[in-house]
């Protein structure tokens, strides 16, 4: 956290491209040399995408169309996942695949059906038929000769039967996967690009195209030749359409092509849009998907207004910050987010330069929309009128279904001016023959186990002097206040804990404190803990080590639950953004089920309880078989701790941590240097605890009365 001393100085101014497939560039397109290029619609060629988030985040490689929705597949390992994505609800849910399906191609069928080209686990392939109802259909593709050298890769389904493109030869199957014959196009093969398009009925086509030009075979319902086209130019892949519509690629345009005559329009400038990805699925030519980097996207045409810029102003700029941002502005056409660390500024000459800098900026009208407030103590510039309070959208924001205890904790003189999406909580627990069966652990109870104990033993071989302070100034409300300039350092309390630390050790020793390993063997009664990224299996493991029943008592204080948080991101709205709608749709994004829902963007307790309950089930679904092993170890002797299966107890126990917060993680730097430098002094001797800490109180208090009063 930055010097609070120098927030305080600084504030008192105030008062390209990459292939878009396989064998494409990013050149503007291979046309005709003088030829006069006209566009559909009104948009030149230019298309704006929407990223749309999807519950559990799949890699998207695989789409086709089914009707009024999508089938999507994802690989994953241990076998691939389908989805069918509705388009009207733009909702997705995942379908039952077969065991280790193994998905090649997968394209649109007659009769809203989606048929899927699989490799089976000895080598073989199969077809799979989705239905629209989701219940699926297994064919086997029978041995011949051709399959025996060559490796099919696409499929396309007609009324008629199917096809297989081996790239030297055209396979065709009927319905029921038998096979009928085969076509040879291995003589255009050298240089030229074979792809296969279904019209959805008893047409299909096969495009055969290269330096040369392209040629198109029309096969009729039995799967036979019936026509012939062609046409000089060339491209690198096909899409189904309508009519005698079909849509080509080449390296840097996707046109509505006649198959017949090959004359064509340009739909999209690929190089313009930054449309990537290796699908292309038009639903309408102002509407269409497609996948990039494993997301589903929804482009449409350009409606002539450029994406407003919102600024992110950040100090140090923190780990979860990055990935929300991109999925943001994948997901926003019309508002893009730029984060600008103004630590960069800071050099040696001038170390809080970047602090000044960002304030200036403030000042001068130029400053950002959006802070994070991570470094810096919110608080203090919502005082000084920085921040907009953000009660009214909350209040507009319909079930949002925030944590209360999370907007208590946030509210700061009846307002709410941060926003935080996700958080880890620390928390003290131990075994009910420890900390009894209260439900918390008093001063007194903490200074009796400690008589009898030892601290060392209390909190583990891990904990020292400074940290033991550190915790204590986090989780004991009444020692600093803020918003009243004053502290209370010179209460008993906090002489007897400094009396306390005194036992612990100046640093801990190598290789010592693993929590689970010295709780299992009694070697630390009390755990101060991280509930972070999997709450669920610190709960399953704290339990098992902890007598069956770990409770969850909270660090002792005079004031307050003795429960904290670590804040993924603390987020505000600046007060002085003329753009205050769309950082609201940055927050509101923020609290949206798809990024409150993925543990990636929002690690640890999402803000908003329903994600939160439906985090715990799905950790939880971890933890039943009894499989789940924690390996550590101590004085060198491997330990295997089997945790204890999640049931509604382990449910019970986070969803009470996350409505007992009422802290937060990092202290006041300023303060603790205070405490510390001060602390040598009774360390060395040279001072009683009772007089450290009246000097502590002397220094704070003014600290306080200067940046505060």
């Amino acid at each position: 956290m930055k010097r609070i001393l120098s927030l305080a100085l600084s504030l008192s101014l105030l008062f390209v491209l990459t292939a878009c497939a396989a064998g494409g560039n990013s050149a503007a397109g291979s046309t005709v040399p003088g030829e006069d290029i006209s566009y559909t619609g009104g948009g030149k060629g230019l298309f704006r995408s929407r990223s749309l988030a999807l519950p559990g985040d799949p890699d998207i490689k695989y789409m086709a169309l089914a009707g009024d929705s999508l089938i999507l597949g994802e690989t994953a390992e241990g076998g691939d996942r389908l989805y069918r994505f509705d388009l009207s609800s733009q909702t997705a849910y995942e379908l039952e695949a077969p065991e280790r399906l193994s998905i090649v191609s997968m394209d649109p069928g007659p009769d809203f059906q989606v048929c899927i080209l699989n490799i089976e686990a000895e080598g073989s392939y199969s077809i799979y038929l989705v239905k629209p109802d989701d219940s699926m259909e297994r064919l086997d593709i029978p041995a011949c000769r051709t399959l025996e050298e060559e490796l099919p890769y696409a499929l396309c389904m007609t009324g008629g039967g199917y096809l297989l493109n081996t790239f030297g030869h055209i396979i065709a199957l009927d319905r029921e996967g038998g096979l009928l014959r085969e076509f040879d196009c291995g003589s255009r093969l050298w240089g030229n690009f074979v792809d296969l398009v279904g019209s959805g009925g008893d047409e299909a086509l096969v495009l055969i195209s290269g330096e040369a030009g392209t040629e198109v075979w029309v096969m009729d319902a039995e799967l036979q030749i019936k026509e012939k086209h062609s046409f000089p130019e060339s491209y690198l892949d096909f899409y189904s359409g309508a009519g005698d519509c079909i849509y080509a690629r080449d390296s840097g345009m996707i046109f509505r092509l006649d198959y017949k005559s090959g004359e064509r329009q340009a739909l999209v400038n690929l190089s313009l849009s930054k449309m990537y990805g290796s699908a292309f699925l038009p639903i309408s030519e102002d509407c269409i998907y497609n996948n990039s980097r494993g997301q589903l996207n929804v482009w449409s045409p350009w409606d002539g207004q450029e994406p407003r810029v919102l600024t992110l102003a950040v100090y140090d700029q923190p780990m979860q910050l990055s990935p929300l941002v991109s999925a943001f502005n994948d997901s926003s056409p019309d508002c893009r987010i730029e984060i600008l660390d103004y630590s960069v500024y800071d050099n040696a000459d001038d170390p809080d330069q970047g602090l000044t800098r960002l304030n200036l900026d403030i000042l001068s009208g130029n400053g950002p929309d959006i802070l994070e407030l991570s470094a810096f103590c919110p608080n203090f510039y919502s005082s000084k009128g920085l921040l907009q309070d953000l009660s009214p959208y909350l209040e507009d924001e319909e079930a949002s279904g925030l944590n209360q205890s999370l907007i208590q904790l946030l509210e700061y003189e009846g307002g709410l001016y941060e926003l935080v999406p996700a958080y880890d909580i620390y928390t003290l627990c131990g075994d009910e023959s420890v900390v009894g069966g209260s439900g918390d652990l008093s001063l007194e109870d903490f200074y009796k186990l400690a008589e009898v104990h030892g601290l060392p033993a209390l909190l583990g071989s891990g904990m020292s002097r400074a940290e033991f302070l550190q915790w204590y100034l986090v989780f004991e409300k009444s020692l600093v206040d803020h918003a009243g300039a004053s502290c209370g350092f010179t209460v008993e309390n906090f002489v007897r804990m400094l009396e306390l630390s005194a036992s612990l050790p100046e640093s801990p020793p190598e290789g010592s404190g693993e929590l689970y390993a010295e709780l299992y063997t009694g070697k630390r009664l009390l755990a101060l803990t991280n509930m972070g990224s999997d709450p669920v299996g610190t709960v399953s493991y704290l339990d098992a080590v902890l007598g069956g029943d770990a409770r969850f008592v909270g660090f002792p204080t005079a004031e307050g639950s003795g429960s904290v948080i670590e804040p993924a991101l603390r987020l505000g709205m600046a007060a002085g953004s003329d753009s205050k709608e769309q950082v609201w749709s940055f927050f509101s994004f923020l609290l949206s089920e798809a990024v409150q829902a993925d543990r990636r963007l929002s690690p640890g307790f999402p803000a908003v309880e329903p994600a939160l309950e439906a985090r715990i089930a799905e950790l939880s679904s971890h933890y039943q078989d009894g499989k789940m092993k924690f390996h550590t170890s101590i004085d060198g002797v491997p330990i295997e701790i089997s945790g204890r299966p999640a049931d509604s107890l382990t449910r019970e126990k986070l969803m009470e941590l996350s409505h007992s917060i009422d802290g937060f993680a990092q202290p006041d730097q300023a303060i603790l240097g205070i405490v510390l430098f001060e602390s040598e002094a009774f360390y060395s001797g040279a001072a009683t605890a009772r007089e450290t800490a009246e000097r502590i109180q002397s220094r704070a208090g003014i600290y306080l009365s200067e940046q505060y009063g």
